[in-house]
């Protein structure tokens, strides 16, 4: 470290040395980590220290996972989607592992950012510290770099439709711009050669590129030693205490803290993986991650001709300054309060970059919110209410009749609805069927073809010969029966499907071997319920949540949980709902 010359100079007598000990792996790693640990640190040296401990451990996060991750994933757009689907639903701990990976790159951004902004106010850059800076600057646009390769490999809607945002914007430098932007698509646009190239660029040249960054980083940190906090430059460095016990512990607590952090953050969203990319979608609007919300924004501050600021001229300027700091600031002093100008300008462009982020945020909201007053999207909608049940007095006439059919002795029995060959309960019957269905199936009732282990249920619905009249009436009865607690509306514009989404539900209904319990014509086992009329008798809410989590509607319910993202139990009901 650059200590004086009489605070080292102990270590270089020879009459201090006792003899070498014999030589070995084992006793060369041993001497260099208790050189390590005995490292004295510069005076006044403390938590915010602890930050390149954290950026370093994000960064071998990042690389574990990643490492796990690459064993299950297919870099094809034909199985893309489906190999990282499966690590969500199969793999034990998948989901949180994936989601891990995602966050700790949101994490290493902020912890890399923290880092430069603390070496920026106590100007850890000066002297022959500038390469250390570079190298540090250089780091945070790899880890960028991770982030926008990473973010197109999912192969969904939001990765397709953001990474072509994001390769437009490369297309628009001049020169360079149009022969990378091919370069990495493979063609003039994405397509089959794309994701394996984003693929060799996110596990390949980046952790190579990352890992010999790193290594010059670590090695210039010895070789200078740790910026000392307020000692101008080129007066004496006042030791502080040993590396370890104290700072080892703050790092480890730093570490631990941000790695319990983002786990903690991992577990609750989890990593989104929406519908399967489709280019003819026309209604999606795209965004990438937060950590480009501010460029995205500059694409919409300037436009048309201007369009070039957003994309080269202003980025450029930031990523220049960024390495001219160094140059810039020539003046010995390390203390904020004797760089003024220089610390009011880095606070500036900071604010600069949140508010950016921050509007680019709020900007992308509203798009959100004008698409869906005008048009379905992949995501939820206002929600469209369905037809209010009738009430009054037909509703009471339906009431009579239930009463004096002693539908109650099978619809209401301790069994019913427990999924073991018994009448369904009918406590939610207004929120599960479909009002015209129910005076069809009142007025003719058919056996609902239900097996379980071979055998058929041994209980029929009787036929009451009911009326058009009483059975329209004790179809408004039942459908007073709700459960918006257990049921609760949902917010999904049933009548007006994105386009593609019927046909990717039919796939997932393949996918899924639904077949192998329910039959849809002559297709299909008939274990379960038939399903081929089954959108003209149940409502989509009610599919949609018993397709989600099939035993909390219905308890011990033969029907398995696939454990379906949102969208894709979404996709499912709108392929059910057309059967009719």
């Amino acid at each position: 470290m650059s200590f004086p010359e009489s605070f080292v100079a102990r270590e270089l007598d020879p009459a201090d040395k006792e003899p070498m000990a014999a030589s070995s792996p084992l006793t060369d790693a041993r001497r260099a980590l208790q050189a390590f640990l005995d490292e004295p640190l510069p005076a006044r040296t403390g938590w915010p220290h602890a930050l390149d401990s954290v950026c370093l451990a994000l960064l071998l996060l990042q690389f574990a996972t990643g490492i796990v991750l690459s064993l299950y994933y297919t870099p094809s757009p034909a199985s893309a989607w489906e190999s990282v689907r499966y690590v969500d639903s199969q793999v034990v701990l998948g989901r949180w592992l994936r989601a891990l990976h995602h966050g700790s790159v949101s994490g290493l951004v902020v912890a890399v950012a923290l880092h430069l902004t603390q070496v920026f106010l106590w100007a850890g850059f000066k002297g022959p510290r500038r390469f250390t800076w570079w190298i540090g600057a250089t780091l945070l646009l790899v880890v960028l770099g991770f982030g926008f390769t990473g973010y197109l490999l999912p192969w969904d809607l939001r990765a397709y439709f953001g990474t072509n945002v994001g390769l437009h914007i490369a297309a628009d430098a001049p020169l360079v711009g149009p022969l990378l932007a091919r370069l990495m698509q493979g063609g003039e646009s994405i397509g089959k050669l794309t994701l394996p190239r984003f693929y060799a660029v996110h596990v390949v040249l980046l952790p190579l590129a990352a890992a010999a960054l790193i290594t010059l980083h670590l090695a210039l940190v010895r070789r200078y030693g740790v910026s000392p906090p307020g000692v101008a430059e080129g007066d004496p460095i006042r030791p502080g205490e040993p590396f370890y016990p104290r700072q080892a512990v703050r790092d480890a607590v730093a570490v631990l803290a941000a790695v319990s952090i983002v786990s903690l953050l991992a577990w609750l969203p989890g990593a989104p993986l929406e519908m399967r990319a489709d280019p003819a979608n026309t209604e999606y609007v795209p965004h990438p991650d937060w950590y480009f919300l501010g460029l995205q924004h500059l694409l919409r501050l300037f436009s048309g001709r201007r369009q070039v600021l957003a994309t080269v001229v202003l980025p450029g300027l930031a990523v220049g300054l960024l390495y001219l700091v160094p140059v810039l600031e020539r003046s010995p002093e390390r203390r904020p309060s004797r760089r003024k100008f220089a610390i009011a300008s880095g606070l500036a462009f900071l604010l600069l970059a949140l508010g950016l982020t921050l509007a680019g945020w709020r900007a992308l909201e509203r798009e959100r919110a004008a698409r869906a007053a005008i048009a379905p999207s992949p995501g939820r909608a206002t929600p469209e209410p369905e037809p209010p049940a009738v009430a009054g007095a037909h509703a009471a006439r339906g009431k009579e009749l239930y009463e004096a059919l002693r539908c109650a002795l099978c619809h209401e029995a301790p069994e019913a609805g427990t999924g073991v060959n018994l009448p369904p309960a009918l406590r939610f019957a207004g929120s599960k069927f479909r009002r015209e269905w129910l005076v069809d199936y009142l007025r003719a009732p058919s056996a609902i073809r239900w097996y379980r282990e071979g055998v058929r249920p041994v209980q029929r619905m009787p036929d009451f010969h009911l009326s058009a009249e009483e059975a329209g009436a004790l179809a408004d009865h039942l459908g007073t029966l709700t459960d918006d607690k257990l049921l609760r509306p949902t917010a999904v514009r049933w009548s007006e499907p994105p386009p593609g989404a019927e046909e990717h539900g039919r796939q997932l209904y393949q996918q899924y071997a639904c077949y192998g319990c329910h039959a849809v014509g002559a297709d299909g086992k008939q274990i379960g319920p038939d399903l081929t009329r089954v959108g003209g008798k149940l409502q989509e809410d009610f599919m949609l949540h018993f397709v989600r989590h099939p035993q909390r509607i219905v308890p011990d319910t033969p029907m398995k949980d696939n454990d379906l993202w949102d969208e894709e139990a979404e996709a499912i009901v709108r392929h059910l709902r057309v059967l009719r």
